[in-house]
């Protein structure tokens, strides 16, 4: 079948609807990446969010990704850092990543070279 964004997005919103976690980070990618809709990053977050209060590291990182970033929000470091720190300690390597590198440059949280290196060192313990 050839690539359609437009379906995927009217399958992927049934899901989400439904309260299926896959369907509401992909329905938040979607909106994202402006993949079969226009881009709209407080989309994206409002479907992420619903995912993350399932317990999704995925959502959770990438909300504290738009954190971060300031997308389609105010960029908040510690509330980035909050989000990270969620994914972080449910294993998930990016965003142990990113929690490191949060700490690396003193982001959201005071410089701690010690603590960067322990979430980066988090990251080989998970094999990933």
């Amino acid at each position: 079948m050839p690539k359609d964004d437009d379906e995927a997005v009217n399958w992927y919103r049934k899901s989400a609807e439904l309260g299926d976690i896959d369907g509401q980070l992909n329905l938040g990618f979607m909106y994202e990446n402006g993949l079969g809709v226009p881009r709209d990053y407080l989309a994206a977050l409002r479907w992420y969010r619903k995912a993350a209060a399932q317990g999704s590291a995925l959502a959770e990182d990438s909300i504290g990704y738009f954190y971060g970033q300031g997308m389609g929000v105010t960029r908040d470091d510690g509330t980035a850092v909050a989000w990270f720190r969620k994914a972080a300690v449910q294993g998930m390597a990016g965003a142990q990543y990113n929690l490191g590198t949060m700490y690396e440059n003193g982001l959201g949280v005071p410089e701690d070279r010690s603590q960067a290196l322990a979430w980066y060192s988090e990251i080989c313990r998970s094999g990933e």
